[in-house]
């Protein structure tokens, strides 16, 4: 992802851990908000793999999947808001597709895609 629609800066990431709207799931937690500083902005979207995870070539496979499900996902969501994904434990065992199905589902569950018009695959 280009740099301007990852959310990098610490401010932004606690203002979505305290401000956030969270979706979850067995895999992932997805915390949404829409932007303070530019609402009409490009939207913006993180991604944290703590250390329980595992060592760093682990978090860092979850982190680059992650990324590129959002990447391929980012043209259907809106302008203007920040997304962060929190991976949990048992996405270490999970496969890029049982990832993707994770991500798709949360994103519609809190409303940012419609019923089938991202198909996982």
């Amino acid at each position: 992802m280009k740099r301007e629609f990852r959310l990098r800066q610490q401010k932004d990431i606690q203002r979505l851990r305290s401000e956030g709207v969270s979706q979850s799931n067995r895999l992932l937690v997805l915390l949404t908000a829409p932007q303070s500083d530019d609402p009409a902005g490009v939207s913006r979207v993180g991604v944290i793999t703590g250390k329980r995870l595992g060592k760093a070539v682990i978090r860092n496979k979850v982190r680059r999947r992650l990324k590129a499900i959002m990447q391929q996902a980012y043209s259907r969501l809106p302008a203007g808001w920040d997304f962060l994904l929190l991976a949990r434990k048992p996405i270490v065992d999970a496969s890029y597709q049982e990832m993707e199905a994770a991500v798709l589902t949360l994103l519609r569950r809190a409303g940012f895609l419609e019923g089938n018009d991202v198909q996982p695959g």
